[in-house]
């Protein structure tokens, strides 16, 4: 969620409460496909906060901000998927000072100052979740959030007819 600056709860490896209203027919249908698993049930079903990035990809590599300082995070539900690779890609920049393969679209240094600001999340953070589990076609362009940053050229542009996609 977009919350406030300063108001967002510490869920620092907290829970919600599940809406089992709403979960228990979809969790009692894939059970049902492992009959033991109705029998011997559910030890721990965890319901928690996700991190979702602007454009729906991970966030890994050096902190621009920070030598030495690398980050992975922002993989949402498939962090435990992805974690092997991953880690796997990190120890190799870490130790080599370099990625191996191409990070292009999930380097930490992909972002600016304005993809941080209230205005800009709020506006993407609906749609960032809602692409989450649809195709994700190289063409495609975000529709939310728009115009928040544009050239100085925009204005001269428009007037000139240009189009904007």
């Amino acid at each position: 969620a977009a919350w406030e600056p300063g108001k967002a709860p510490n869920l620092s490896f907290g829970e919600l409460d599940p809406d089992w209203d709403r979960l228990a027919p979809y969790l009692e249908k894939a059970m049902g496909r492992v009959p033991a698993t109705l029998e011997i049930g559910a030890k721990k079903f965890f319901c928690g906060p996700e991190s979702f990035t602007p454009d729906n990809s991970p966030v890994i590599g050096e902190a621009p901000e920070l030598k030495n300082y690398f980050v992975a995070a922002g993989m949402n539900s498939i962090g435990i998927l992805t974690g092997g690779g991953v880690g796997r890609l990190v120890a190799q920049w870490i130790t080599t000072g370099l990625p191996d393969m191409d990070v292009t679209g999930v380097n930490v240094d992909r972002f600016q100052p304005f993809h941080a600001t209230q205005r800009f999340r709020a506006a993407r953070a609906g749609e960032a979740l809602g692409d989450t589990y649809k195709c994700h076609y190289p063409y495609k362009q975000k529709g939310s959030a728009r115009g928040v940053k544009r050239s100085p050229l925009h204005s001269r542009l428009e007037e000139a007819g240009a189009s904007f996609r």
